[in-house]
């Protein structure tokens, strides 16, 4: 997690090991849904990504970390994110307190 003036730039990274065992779907991917919440609780930005696992994507090694900036004004926020893999019942989350000041 990165704060600015500006926001935060959330980073999430999961090791790949974790995962591909699991995709199973002709079409392997995962979905990353991250969530901002503000100090009451209220959700105030969600961005989502889908990240596709086909040909040499499917290392088995290593970790995938993706960055996703928000755009914020100052406060206290708290960011969730949840990993979900396609064709499965498994999910991953995190979550995180942090501040724009």
């Amino acid at each position: 997690m990165r704060t600015s003036d500006s926001g935060a730039e959330v980073a999430v990274s999961f090791a790949r090991a974790e995962v591909v065992p699991q995709l199973v779907d002709p079409n392997p991917s995962v979905e990353i849904l991250f969530y901002i919440f503000d100090n009451h609780g209220a959700a105030v930005r969600f961005k989502g990504k889908r990240v596709n696992f086909s040909g040499a994507g499917r290392v088995n090694t290593g970790y995938l970390t993706l960055n996703e900036p928000f755009d914020l004004p100052k406060g206290k926020y708290t960011a969730k994110v949840l990993l979900r893999i396609s064709g499965t019942r498994s999910m991953g989350f995190v979550r995180r307190d942090f501040a724009v000041e």
